[in-house]
């Protein structure tokens, strides 16, 4: 067995191996070519900074690395973990990060992060063996909005140039590393994101991918609460884009924003403990 990065392996072959390897999971998972450029992308994956485990020529494991900057600290976030099921109870994963782990340090990467399936205990035993460490819990969310009543006077407007500071403040909770603002800016040119105004003032937003009908991002203003503004935002949703949708990593500790969701007639469908390592 080999252990390499990942510059000279092409993403056509990435593709193969990555679609192997998570057909078994828990919540299987097929991309396509573009759906796999596209994560790319959005998630700030660099081949030189992932690694691959090689029987000759033939990649069967492999580990995607996104890079970027959090609170002054580089990070490397892991976008993907797999080994083909034939490979399995070989440790790949483990020596795929006694490999990478290095070349991360050198580079002056100090913190490494992932989400991992809250009921996949093997690969949680792993992670922990190789010294990453619980942060928080993760909820994932999918189905048909139902319809919310709401009496808020307000009108929507699509947002081009958002100003980050302000949408921040509405925050309850940090977003996870696919939906945080370099994600979001990343992959702008194929999101919409849209704010509900109350009064000429900005009091809540939305970013969704309409292709996946996913929502990345959603908050109300926290002095604007309680006034039917996320049940308005969520039916402009419904009515004009998509009432299927799915949300990913929700904060656990969330009370009111999970609350809100389960309300809205979505589903949870998965936990995620997602983890770092200092190295």
């Amino acid at each position: 067995m080999q252990f390499k990065t990942l510059e000279n392996t092409s993403i056509a072959e990435l593709l193969h191996v990555f679609n192997e390897a998570f057909s078994d999971y828990p919540i299987p998972m097929h991309l396509t070519k573009e759906q796999l450029i596209n994560k790319f992308v959005a998630e700030s994956i660099k081949k030189e900074y992932s690694a691959g485990a090689f029987e000759g020529d033939k990649l069967v494991g492999f580990i995607l690395h996104g890079i970027g900057v959090f609170d002054g600290n580089k990070i490397a976030y892991n976008a993907g973990t797999g080994v083909i099921p034939s490979k399995r109870g070989n440790k790949i994963t483990s020596q795929l990060y006694e490999f990478i782990l290095p070349i991360l340090k050198n580079n002056q990467i100090n913190k490494v992060r992932l989400e991992v399936l809250s009921e996949n205990s093997p690969a949680i035993n792993t992670y922990t063996s190789i010294g990453f460490q619980k942060k928080r819990i993760l909820n994932c969310y999918k189905g048909s909005l139902a319809e919310l009543k709401s009496d808020a006077d307000s009108s929507v407007q699509y947002l081009y140039q958002p100003d980050w500071k302000l949408l921040q403040s509405f925050w309850d909770w940090t977003p996870s590393w696919q939906n945080s603002i370099s994600a979001v800016n990343n992959s702008w040119s194929q999101l919409d994101t849209i704010g509900l105004f109350a009064n000429d003032k900005l009091v809540g937003y939305i970013v969704f991918n309409p292709k996946i009908n996913r929502i990345l991002q959603f908050s109300i203003d926290k002095s604007q609460r309680k006034n039917g503004f996320g049940k308005q935002l969520l039916n402009y949703f419904a009515l004009n884009k998509s009432k299927t949708v799915s949300i990913l990593n929700v904060d656990d500790n969330s009370i009111e924003t999970n609350s809100f969701f389960l309300s809205s007639g979505l589903n949870l469908f998965a936990k995620q403990d997602e983890m770092e390592m200092e190295i």
